[in-house]
């Protein structure tokens, strides 16, 4: 009521936010904006709302006018959303970036912020044209990367929290506002971890060690291996060079298998150290996966963390008395093999002849007792050559005298 006169008040047009409930205002006095006038219906139509956002916008502009970069103001938190929430500055309203909320890290402004509460913030930005102003929480507190490498030398052992995984690592919050990564090559000096998640769970609490601390990009390298002893540094001590070692197949490669010596640890025999008489297309042709095979040490490598072993060292090399058993112009008996894979005109076969040094081209293992001799196509099958060409023992016998003894009469041979 306006001296004699009643007026009508909208809800709308109260406060400047919406009023719910208008029994607490029954009664007051308060200043109102005719906005309204029916002389038809003698009726006057009054806001209150239009006289506090009067107020407020010269507030704002004065306010807008006198903020500076860098000044600590009070405010209220007016509104919260996903990447951050509005503070009210008496009558000016600031965002205040989930970024911007703690050096640390936190998943939604909530874990932090409550409407309603109030807080002091740093003013980061001011654009009076647009009337917009950014604002820091974080910024209000001593940025704790000042004093990273006081706090954290490089080498130190400390304790942290898992507090995110990627693929490629877990990153360890080791004190407010300040992670670091352990990359998946720092989980472990033996085991071969393919996900930091096959290992570690967010909220795990662990031991690290400070690998590196770059303060310009605000990062910090962890490892976690490092709190153990590298069992590569005594390595050599357990497997000296030319020591006999027993292992299980673990996995093949085109080049070789590998052998586990110890957890984590592996040796790798390589083909060509496999057999001192056979040459293998694939490892698999010899061993298999899980079989138990012993071998000697050759090489070990701490630094890029390899051992070499020799399957064929651990057995005597036929190669070594090879001149005492067999020697050019001998006769030697072996058995029908096959022609040799690729080849047109080179055959390894099994025969009594006698060997020369155009015809003899050197052995391959065949078996455990017994070698192969290469012989070339046109060694091999001219009138009078001694080949032996039967399908087993009872026919090479057979035919040796046939082939056998025109070959010695021709060349003077008598045995």
């Amino acid at each position: 009521q306006i001296d004699d006169v009643e007026a009508f008040l909208p809800g709308s047009q109260v406060e400047v936010t919406a009023v719910k409930e208008l029994e607490p205002y029954v009664g007051q006095t308060f200043d109102f904006k005719v906005i309204k006038i029916s002389n038809e219906r003698r009726n006057l139509i009054v806001s209150r709302r239009e006289l506090i956002e009067g107020t407020l916008a010269e507030k704002k502009a004065e306010l807008l006018a006198s903020l500076q970069k860098g000044e600590v103001k009070k405010g209220r938190v007016k509104n919260i959303t996903d990447f951050g929430a509005f503070i009210d500055l008496d009558g000016l309203d600031g965002l205040l970036h989930i970024t911007d909320m703690s050096w640390g890290r936190i998943k939604h402004p909530s874990e932090l912020l409550k409407v309603g509460q109030e807080l002091d913030v740093m003013v980061l930005d001011v654009d009076r044209d647009r009337e917009r102003v950014s604002l820091g929480l974080k910024q209000t507190t001593e940025n704790p990367w000042n004093t990273i490498q006081e706090q954290f030398p490089v080498g130190a052992r400390v304790a942290g929290k898992v507090v995110n995984l990627a693929a490629y690592g877990a990153f360890v919050e080791i004190a407010p506002g300040v992670e670091g990564l352990v990359h998946i090559s720092e989980f472990s000096w033996t085991k071969r971890v393919a996900r930091a998640s096959d290992v570690l769970n967010v909220g795990d609490e662990v031991q690290v060690v400070v690998l590196s601390v770059d303060i310009d990009n605000q990062k910090i390298a962890l490892g976690i291996r490092q709190t153990q002893d590298n069992p590569w540094d005594t390595v050599q001590e357990r497997f000296p060079v030319g020591s006999k070692v027993s292992g299980k197949i673990r996995n093949f490669t085109a080049y070789g298998p590998f052998v586990e010596l110890e957890e984590g640890i592996d040796g790798m025999i390589h083909v060509t150290d496999m057999s001192w008489t056979r040459r293998p297309n694939h490892p698999t042709e010899c061993l298999k996966k899980g079989e138990e095979v012993e071998a000697i040490v050759l090489e070990v490598n701490p630094k890029d963390q390899r051992i070499s072993l020799g399957l064929k060292q651990a057995e005597n090399d036929p190669w070594s008395n090879i001149s005492d058993q067999y020697k050019v112009g001998d006769i030697v008996f072996m058995v029908i093999n096959q022609p040799k894979p690729g080849t047109d005109d080179v055959y390894i076969v099994t025969v009594q002849c006698q060997i020369t040094s155009d015809a003899y081209k050197g052995f391959y293992g065949w078996g455990q007792w017994c070698y192969d001799c290469i012989i070339l196509a046109q060694d091999a099958v001219y009138e009078g050559c001694p080949l032996l060409a039967g399908r087993n023992e009872t026919e090479v016998e057979q035919n040796c005298f046939d082939f056998g003894a025109k070959y010695k009469q021709e060349n003077g041979i008598t045995f």
